[in-house]
């Protein structure tokens, strides 16, 4: 009897490693683990998306981080006909501009206003110093709108900015029956301390809407446009895209998974049926 039941118990365990063994090639295989110093394989978790590339780091003007910009001078011959305030148009380019200078998260900027908490503070810094009073007075031309770069580079010096910005509009084109503006722009870069030009650029912007669109808002179109091209020319980096929330997929069980789901046996199953069978037998 003794041996009967060892050649039961033996047989019991053979069956069970059995159904482990088939339980084990079931299984859907582990993902490969990628090896120190090398770049996870294509599909495994960590690996880079197929097209996606580093984002090149930002080209910082040298020795600058901050920068006054002063509003554009309209160069540019006015048609009689044009309904376009050329002031405002010319303010707009650039404070397009300093947007972008400011959105690159390189450079601290500030547009200059008589009224602006940097002019005040320079002022009270320097009570004795009739200079900033006078500069802030005479920088811009109340006829023509031109800057005085002198004067400018010694306010940008006095407010502790390291580079002011000039820049004009130098021609306007309007197009009635194209419905189209182009606007060629200047902006330069230049040191406040030494009054050396960091960077220039000389660009045409355009803008074409449809018909029954008013002249102001094409040229708004084109200006737009032009800050754009003047930010390219000066080699400001463009702002850094925002990281996109990334959604957790959900795991979907393939034919083969859920056949294998359904194909599985327990291990204790067998024994279990075994074992009732020679308890049954015995009484």
């Amino acid at each position: 009897m003794k041996r009967y039941f060892l050649v039961a118990g033996i047989a019991v365990l053979g069956l069970c490693q059995m159904v482990g063994l088939a339980n084990a090639q079931d299984a859907p295989p582990a993902p490969p683990v990628a090896q120190p110093g090398t770049a996870p394989a294509p599909g495994t978790p960590g690996a880079p998306r197929p097209g996606a590339n580093t984002p090149a780091p930002p080209a910082p003007l040298p020795g600058v981080l901050t920068v006054m910009v002063f509003p554009f001078e309209n160069a540019a011959k006015i048609p009689q006909e044009s309904t376009v305030d050329f002031r405002n148009l010319a303010a707009s380019v650039a404070e397009a501009v300093r947007n972008g200078l400011e959105r690159s998260r390189v450079y601290s900027t500030a547009m200059f206003s008589p009224d602006s908490v940097l002019i005040e503070r320079a002022r009270q810094e320097s009570p004795a110093n009739a200079g900033v009073a006078q500069a802030v007075a005479q920088v811009i031309n109340p006829t023509t709108g031109a800057v005085d770069p002198n004067l400018a580079m010694q306010l940008a010096r006095l407010t502790g900015m390291q580079a002011l910005m000039l820049g004009s509009i130098e021609e306007y084109r309007y197009d009635a029956n194209a419905h189209k503006v182009e606007i060629v722009g200047s902006a330069q870069l230049l040191n406040a301390t030494t009054g050396d030009p960091i960077r220039n650029a000389a660009v045409s912007g355009s803008f074409t809407s449809s018909a029954g669109a008013s002249e102001i808002t094409i040229a708004q179109g084109a200006a737009n446009d032009l800050a754009q091209r003047l930010l390219a020319g000066l080699a400001v980096p463009t702002p850094p895209p925002s990281a996109p929330v990334k959604k957790q997929p959900k795991h979907r069980i393939s034919q083969a998974e859920e056949g294998s789901h359904h194909t599985r046996i327990p291990g204790w199953l067998p024994a279990g049926v075994i074992l009732g069978i020679l308890f049954a037998t015995v009484k």
